[in-house]
């Protein structure tokens, strides 16, 4: 199989393969893995007394980001280990989608912080051209 990918709806799985379904009322979130090794999951919150969208509608489809599919995936041990049994993917593939996913987090929060600073740069010459010509 190639690297794993997260998939970001259903629009994704157009001309895939599936090769996994789970989607146990008891299990959250539903999830779906093609054969190229994506996966697709995603979370159904039912209109109820404490929950409703402000549509009124009486269920709500939330897809998972990467990070939080990671997320799941890393807390779900057992999950893992019946996909590497019936040969979905092998341990190999999915510490290969681990450390992906924690390399793309650690550029994302370098560019922020480049971001940041230049943000901090602009808002410093800013008050300092202000304030250059009052005497203290």
């Amino acid at each position: 199989m190639s690297d794993l990918y997260v998939m970001k709806s259903p629009e994704d799985l157009v001309g895939k393969t599936v090769v996994y379904v789970e989607m146990n009322r008891l299990s959250s979130p539903a999830m779906i893995i093609t054969t190229d090794g994506g996966f697709l999951m995603w979370i159904t919150n039912v209109c109820d007394e404490d929950y409703c969208n402000e549509w009124g509608n009486e269920t709500e489809i939330e897809y998972l980001r990467a990070s939080q599919v990671e997320q799941e995936m890393f807390n779900r041990d057992q999950l893992i280990k019946r996909l590497i049994k019936k040969g979905i993917f092998v341990q190999k593939d999915f510490d290969q989608f681990l450390i992906k996913q924690v390399e793309e987090r650690n550029e994302s929060a370098r560019r922020y912080k480049e971001q940041q600073e230049e943000r901090d740069r602009r808002e410093f010459e800013r008050l300092k051209n202000k304030y250059e010509g009052v005497n203290p």
